[in-house]
């Protein structure tokens, strides 16, 4: 008797992810689709990336999906790369992510449409196409990297950066409200861009200085040895004394924390027919948390002196070893300075303007 086992096994090591595929049996689908950000079908333009994933009906009923990063265990689930995808603007990996073009400029208001089909069954194909959302929007974080608990790298919190930020409205096909944020940083050599339909989420800048790291504990010291005892021989007249034991070794301080980097230096620059721009955006340039002092070792403890034999002397007990001193806690970064600068859209953004990016360059009306 054949037994066929319709499963694929793999085992990543860069992320410890052991799991079993689903091996598909195209021959038994009979419906497929294709779901997004976890089946709510809604695409947050602001996202670098997306999950996204075929679902498959077999004839009797069983209905498998495909296996995204966001769902942890593979087991059950069927492999993105047994399905071929295609997109008009976006790139498909094989862990279910779709990405989504960073300028978001050059896709303004466009839908983004997803097909997948089964290579061994061409006719059996599904198309999704999704229209941007720019309601969804949270934190843009710029903030400095912590500082690492190593030798090699320093323990404090890197600054928070200098950050170019500009606004100003967007013409749109439909009607709505979509306000342009531009971000610039000297760390990066092109600007970002996000479109942002205002609404009750909170829009955040973030330029913190990063958290120092916390100070590595001091090693135990190591324990003394025990003293020998004495060797007691046949005759009572003959003693022996017992060895003096070993000290315990003194242990290590623990390293002194990470100071926190300072916060950044936001510029807002608005378009100044618009100062209500300035009111949509919430900033933080705080500084970074310090790190906590390492704790000190602990003295090993000095060995038992060996016992003497036939009135012979005792051996001298060791001396515990000193605890190790505990490390200082670092220093808060200082906080940072925000910059608010109106100016003419025209020039604010001129580049963009010459690009043919739909700029509202005229008061909107209330």
């Amino acid at each position: 008797m054949n037994i066929v086992f319709n499963f694929i096994c793999i085992v990543t090591f860069s992320s410890m992810t052991l799991g079993c595929f689903t091996k598909m049996q195209p021959e038994l689908v009979t419906h497929m689709n294709i779901k997004v950000n976890g089946g709510d079908d809604r695409l947050c333009a602001n996202q670098t990336a997306i999950p996204i994933g075929a679902v498959v009906t077999y004839k009797n009923g069983e209905v498998l999906e495909t296996w995204t990063e966001d769902l942890g265990s593979r087991m059950g689930k069927l492999s993105i790369e047994e399905f071929q995808w295609s997109s008009n603007l976006a790139m498909i990996d094989s862990k279910g992510w779709l990405y989504l073009p960073k300028n978001r400029l050059s896709w303004l208001e466009q839908d983004v449409t997803v097909k997948a089909s089964i290579p061994s069954r061409p006719e059996m194909v599904a198309e999704k196409s999704i229209p941007p959302d720019y309601s969804c929007h949270a934190t843009f974080d710029y903030s400095g990297q912590p500082g690492y608990a190593s030798s090699y790298f320093s323990r404090n919190g890197q600054n928070g950066p200098h950050l170019m930020v500009s606004m100003g409205y967007l013409k749109s096909r439909f009607d709505r409200r979509l306000v342009l944020l531009k971000i610039e940083t000297a760390q990066k050599c092109c600007a970002d861009y996000y479109v942002i339909e205002p609404s009750d989420q909170a829009l955040v800048v973030v330029a913190d200085g990063g958290k120092g790291a916390d100070g590595a504990d001091g090693s135990d010291g190591s324990n003394g040895s025990d003293g020998r005892s004495g060797t007691c021989f046949w005759s009572d007249d003959d003693s022996d004394n017992g060895e003096n034991a070993d000290h315990g070794t003194n242990a290590t301080d623990g390293d002194n924390g990470g100071n926190g980097g300072n916060g950044g230096q936001i510029e807002i620059h608005y378009d100044q027919t618009h100062p209500e721009l300035v009111g949509l955006l919430h900033y933080s340039v705080h500084g970074g948390a310090r790190g906590a002092g390492g704790q000190g070792g602990t003295g090993g403890k000095g060995g038992q002196g060996g016992s003497g034999c036939n009135g012979g002397q005792d051996g001298s007990d060791g001396q515990n070893g000193l605890d190790g001193r505990d490390g200082d806690d670092g220093f808060f970064g200082n906080t940072g300075r925000v910059v608010v600068v109106p100016r003419d859209v025209s020039n604010l953004f001129s580049r963009e303007i010459s690009q043919g990016a739909p700029i509202m360059t005229k008061k909107l009306q209330p």
